[in-house]
């Protein structure tokens, strides 16, 4: 894995990187912690008075609000279902078990049961995806703020 220098940190945290690299950086966060607590330790005391400046007041109250589900919406009521529901069910999970074992599907599976097992393959190239960088950033930098306010 290649890890980026310290001057490499200082110029995306300050915004003069752009394009490909910039993303590989803001990717590279995600899943190396070592190079993400040296991102995180060029926030000092001035970062985060300026960023105490950008957060309204009210930031956590909208947030609290947002967040919490909406009382007013009606839960729909539980369906009920009687024993002849649950027959029918059951009547229709044997007829479909039995043909599927007078076909012979199983026996078919069975004999290729030991062809379809295998060794797993090892994934050359792993890549996470659906993660937000910034996100575990903040969270990084959140538990730091208050690790940081209790030791005061």
């Amino acid at each position: 894995m290649k890890h980026f220098d310290r001057e490499e940190w200082i110029a995306l945290k300050t915004g003069t990187l752009l394009g490909a690299k910039r993303a590989a950086m803001e990717d590279h966060l995600v899943i190396c912690g070592q190079c993400r607590d040296v991102f995180l330790d060029l926030f000092g005391p001035d970062d985060l008075r300026q960023a105490a400046d950008e957060i309204p007041d009210n930031f956590t109250t909208t947030v609290l609000r947002v967040c919490r589900p909406n009382k007013s919406a009606a839960l729909k009521p539980a369906v009920r279902r009687g024993w002849r529901d649950w027959l029918v069910y059951y009547v229709a999970a044997s007829v479909v078990t039995l043909v599927l074992v007078q076909g012979g599907v199983f026996q078919l599976l069975l004999d290729k049961a030991p062809r379809i097992t295998g060794q797993p393959q090892p994934a050359s190239d792993v890549r996470v995806t659906g993660l937000n960088w910034a996100d575990t950033v903040a969270g990084e930098f959140s538990a730091w703020l208050n690790a940081f306010e209790t030791t005061e």
